[in-house]
């Protein structure tokens, strides 16, 4: 931890002391007792100071160092306050088929889900607000291409900057939708089938 602002204001209280007992010529007990006083309280103030740079300091690259890891996470992680996207790390650009992050910062998430009979939207934000996370919900998104994917997705209240956001992190289960679907119906079909011949 560097001591710079201790330095600097213990200077300055003996500095200021010293000015005084030239200028006034005297220099009795009370005067040094108050020189180190102030001293002591600008030892003080100072570490105190150079304590809460370094805290701060911290702070911000542990922050980076958040970023730098939503950011390479292979899962798509959204980061948004009052439905307006802050944050998306790579595999969200990729998932949603944005060509870089601009394209989907400032917008709304609203842009993107598509409300239908099946959507789940209302249960995400109502363990939201109870401030709990929302277990894993699929949701349908539009991509900026037009082509619509399902999108398994957990949401959480957190901090981001300073501001409390939700952090919504999933994966894209389109393929698996599809498949559970193709095997619904072919499982429809041989029940279909099955009670033809009964």
């Amino acid at each position: 931890m560097k001591r710079n602002a201790q330095i600097i204001l213990v200077s300055i209280s003996i500095l200021f002391s010293l000015v005084q007992a030239i200028f006034f010529g005297e220099y009795h007990f009370l005067d040094i007792t108050e020189c180190l006083v102030a001293t002591l309280i600008a030892w003080i103030v100072g570490w105190q100071y150079d304590k809460l740079r370094l805290f701060a300091k911290e702070r911000k690259k542990s922050e980076q160092n958040y970023k730098k890891l939503i950011e390479w996470l292979p899962k798509p992680v959204i980061i948004h306050q009052d439905s307006i996207i802050l944050f998306v790390n790579k595999a969200a650009e990729k998932m949603i088929a944005a060509h870089n992050k601009n394209e989907l910062i400032g917008r709304s998430i609203y842009d993107f889900l598509i409300f239908d009979s099946n959507n789940n939207i209302k249960e995400i934000r109502k363990g939201l607000q109870k401030n709990v996370a929302t277990s894993s919900i699929v949701v349908r998104l539009k991509r900026l291409d037009g082509k619509i994917i399902f999108f398994e997705v957990t949401s959480e209240l957190s901090q981001y900057e300073g501001k409390e956001i939700i952090l919504s992190i999933g994966k894209d289960v389109t393929d698996d939708k599809k498949q559970t679907d193709s095997l619904l119906l072919k499982s429809e079909k041989l029940a279909l089938v099955g009670q033809m011949e009964d």
